[in-house]
């Protein structure tokens, strides 16, 4: 028994790589297109964009590594069916429970691998691609600035700037029409660029100056305020919103964040999906592996083709019935916990069924 287990774990190694290879190439390519604009538009360098989806790896890798094994072991199992292996096997009087019991073992360690993922690999990922997304963005806002120049390379703010030292700026004219209808004139001696890590926003911070602002439903009325410091906030949110992403917190920031949330009496419906998908789809592991087992044995088609079309319905089914579950939370129907593991369980019938169909 433990050649065959060698066997059936060797067997499971080339087309597991293979679908890492396939999958993540197919869900970094939408990314890869977003980040191409930085280069271009923003003139962000090429290192910088390739670290970006070095730290974007581990978020698409929890939904690549599940998927890669279902497509494996369909693939495996499909091929030793039609190899008439799997006959041969039951015929010696092994039964089918001991040959799928190297998988779900070999499944088992990769839903802990992937556990690792999802807990603490992808919030450090997060919080990096975070903070060099804010440093990109900050030194392209800063280094698109010219002296004595109307840069309009900030989407809806019109700068002057007399002159530049590094990150400070002197003599500082803006016209802001970011809102519409309403145009925003400020005129400041000095100015600077802050870029706050904690909160992922870039402020232009102004000091000793003016705001000229226009009434757009009355035309004839005009204000006029004066500032010793005034923060405009060029990119990002809100420069009142100091909430940080959840999805770059560890997990016991992130349940210190879900109690406190809750404490202060605001929904936490959000916090709770995140919080259980973290959980569930590393559990999908062994899901798959118990799904894919008996659908493979009964396959008469083990081509790579057959093999991929299967994972790939099984896959659209998995993460349909996910953003349903979303729908359901949000909808009041489902708590968070069930519609979050609700994939889980449901895929679980059809494979007890069949384990037990073709067990007999």
């Amino acid at each position: 028994m433990k050649v065959i287990d060698r066997y059936i774990l060797k067997e499971l190694i080339p087309p597991f790589g293979l679908g890492i290879m396939v999958f993540t190439f197919v869900l970094l390519m939408g990314k890869i297109l977003r980040l191409t604009d930085l280069i271009v538009g923003s003139q962000v360098p090429a290192t910088v964009v390739a670290l970006l989806l070095v730290y974007l790896l581990p978020s698409l890798l929890v939904f690549i590594i599940p998927m890669s094994l279902l497509f494996a072991i369909l693939i495996v199992f499909g091929r030793m069916s039609s190899d008439n292996e799997i006959l041969a096997l039951r015929a010696a009087g092994v039964p089918l429970h001991r040959i799928i019991t190297p998988v779900l073992a070999a499944a088992i360690a990769i839903f802990g691998l992937t556990m690792y993922v999802s807990c603490f690999l992808i919030p450090k990922g997060n919080a990096a691609f975070q903070q060099l997304a804010l440093r990109a963005s900050w030194k392209s806002a800063a280094l698109g600035l010219n002296e004595k120049t109307f840069n309009e390379n900030l989407e809806g703010l019109i700068i002057y700037v007399d002159q530049i030292y590094g990150t400070s700026l002197s003599k500082v004219v803006i016209s802001d029409q970011r809102k519409k209808g309403e145009v925003i004139t400020i005129f400041a001696r000095r100015g600077k660029l802050i870029a706050d890590d904690r909160t992922l926003k870039i402020v232009l911070r102004l000091e000793d100056g003016t705001i000229h602002r226009n009434n757009p439903a009355n035309p004839k009325e005009y204000h006029r305020l004066s500032f010793a410091t005034y923060d405009l906030l060029v990119h990002g949110g809100s420069v009142d919103d100091e909430r940080r992403d959840f999805r770059a917190m560890s997990m016991k920031e992130f349940y210190r964040e879900i109690k406190r949330q809750k404490k202060a009496g605001h929904s936490i419906d959000k916090l709770l999906i995140e919080w259980h998908k973290r959980f569930s789809i590393p559990f999908a592991c062994v899901v798959f592996a118990l799904l894919g087992c008996p659908l493979g044995v009964q396959s008469r088609k083990g081509t790579r083709v057959s093999g991929f079309g299967l994972s790939l319905i099984i896959i659209l089914v998995y993460y349909a019935l996910l953003a349903a579950g979303k729908v359901m939370v949000y909808g009041g129907w489902l708590p968070a916990w069930l519609a979050m593991w609700m994939p889980n369980l449901l895929l679980m019938l059809p494979a007890v069924y069949l384990l037990r169909r073709i067990e007999e």
